[in-house]
């Protein structure tokens, strides 16, 4: 951004390692980096990163100057569990009890439940969105059919999308004895 060149130009970040560029600059030249960043595990809240650029001119004066950005790390994450009867009679009313939990540190959109036996279960939630540590817990019935003899296993499943399009999947299954 001076009125002379730069010699000795080092660009360093040293999240991403080091030395990214080092060379010279023309008066009124830029430099435009794109390097990437893979997230580590286990999970980190955010990204914290500086970078600084240093040189020096024709007369060994400094230029320098720094630059810093946050990333928040979205970590989605959905829980469902689904509760009922031990053991039922054919022909009765059994109540199950299912649990979404959003269990990640973001928001949840287009929440879905669905159930092998029972079907879409979403209209049960109140909208489709779970905020961060919303629970929502309904219960469904299901009449077991007459000459049903063996259990009655079901399978039911969450799903939502983070602000990024990450999908998160949880399900979880009950048995019923008959």
């Amino acid at each position: 951004t001076g009125d002379c060149p730069l010699q000795d130009v080092s660009v360093v970040d040293p999240l991403l390692g080091g030395t990214i560029y080092s060379d010279g600059l023309a008066k009124g030249e830029t430099k435009t980096f794109h390097p990437t960043y893979d997230v580590p595990t286990p999970q980190v809240p955010n990204v914290d990163n500086t970078v600084t650029a240093s040189g020096h001119d024709d007369l060994n004066g400094p230029a320098s100057s720094s630059a810093s950005w946050s990333v928040d790390v979205l970590h989605p994450g959905i829980d469902v569990t689904k509760v009922g009867p031990p053991e039922a009679h054919e022909g009765d009313t059994i109540t199950y009890t299912i649990t979404v939990n959003n269990t990640g540190n973001c928001p949840l959109y287009d929440v879905t439940v669905t159930d092998t036996l029972l079907g879409d279960l979403t209209g049960y939630l109140p909208d489709n969105i779970l905020d961060v540590g919303e629970v929502n817990t309904f219960k469904v019935t299901y009449v077991i059919p007459l000459c049903k003899t063996e259990p009655v296993v079901n399978t039911v499943t969450a799903e939502g999308t983070d602000e990024l399009g990450l999908t998160v999947t949880d399900e979880d299954s009950w048995t019923v004895k008959i």
